[in-house]
């Protein structure tokens, strides 16, 4: 059996990440049908921000954000470990986690879209599941 280099075919994980992320941040800025959001004001999209919502379907939406941004990082890590160490690449595919996260909340507001506190911490936990399976293998590989 042949075993491909690490490095091998970093355009094809350009390709894959890229495809992913544009894919993620589609799904979080398809426009909501808020009614009371559509008048973009500012305060209301604030209160929706802090509010906790009563859907029946929060905890499944919530574990979506988790596996979207720990797939999501491991991907940006995939990518960023073609071109630096692995202390580095992680740092790099944390930071960029982190970017979209907040710029997809925010962004939420131009598209008629409630945004929720929730969310965002929702996909911080999928950002620190990612670094600790990561963890995990790295310290499982040294013994």
């Amino acid at each position: 059996m042949i075993r491909l280099k690490s490095t091998a075919y970093p355009r094809h994980r350009w390709f894959l990440v890229s495809i992913s992320t544009i894919f993620i941040v589609t799904i979080l800025l398809i426009p909501g049908n808020n009614e009371i959001l559509c008048d973009r004001s500012l305060t209301l999209f604030l209160n929706s921000f802090f509010t906790i919502p009563s859907s029946p379907w929060v905890i499944f939406e919530l574990l979506v954000h988790v596996f979207m941004f720990a797939v999501l990082t491991s991907l940006w890590f995939w990518v960023a470990a073609v071109y630096y160490n692995q202390y580095k690449a992680l740092i790099l595919s944390v930071c960029i986690a982190i970017s979209l996260s907040i710029t997809t909340e925010i962004a939420q507001y131009f598209v008629s879209r409630g945004s929720q506190l929730l969310d965002v911490f929702a996909n911080f936990i999928g950002i620190a599941v990612f670094v600790v399976i990561l963890r995990q293998q790295e310290n499982n590989s040294v013994l």
